[in-house]
């Protein structure tokens, strides 16, 4: 596949929060400080997906494959992503940007996307920019729930279902929008 036609697949088809799941558990975090996530934390985390999918790809096809070892991927890449947040955390407090890295680094979709990259044998191109595509679907869909929450509390919603219900479902509907632009479908257009 092409690195538009992946680009558009993840941000899109399969975005990682909506298709996968991933990331889903630090969305009650950022509530507060989206304005802040979408731009500090959100820059850092694509830029951690990004390589953090090219090291664990990496290290999975030139020591994990040769040596027989492929059943330690999870392990390594654990330690590959503890290791980048702290030598991410390090350039940051030299920069002078306090973040919060270790509630990045805890967050599913960095270790998800890192796994797709391996188990859909993306090459190291390939596994930038799934990092990088995954890192702006997932801010994108974040950025369409909070405009969604925002406008929920300007209408009327019954009693049973404001909060989580309401956005549950908002987000079921988005996913099976996103949903209906096919895979296979953008396969073809960017080839």
């Amino acid at each position: 596949m092409s690195y538009i036609g992946l680009l558009f697949t993840l941000l899109f088809a399969q975005n990682v929060m909506l298709y996968y799941f991933l990331g889903i558990d630090s969305v009650e975090d950022m509530k507060d400080h989206l304005s802040r996530f979408l731009i500090q934390e959100g820059v850092v985390l694509i830029g951690v997906c990004s390589f953090s999918a090219v090291l664990i790809r990496t290290l999975h096809l030139f020591i994990l494959l040769p040596l027989g070892l492929k059943y330690l991927q999870t392990v390594t890449a654990i330690l590959i992503i503890l290791t980048m947040g702290k030598i991410t955390d390090s350039i940051l407090n030299r920069l002078g940007v306090s973040l919060n890295i270790w509630r990045l680094m805890a967050n599913s979709l960095v270790f998800g996307i890192s796994l797709l990259a391996v188990h859909g044998k993306y090459t190291l191109g390939e596994s930038f920019i799934a990092g990088l595509s995954a890192g702006l679907g997932y801010l994108f869909a974040v950025y369409l729930l909070e405009v969604l929450q925002e406008q929920f509390k300007r209408e009327w919603i019954p009693r049973f279902l404001q909060g989580v219900p309401i956005l549950a479902v908002s987000a079921g509907l988005i996913a099976m929008a996103f949903f209906a632009i096919d895979a296979a479908l953008l396969k073809r257009i960017f080839g």
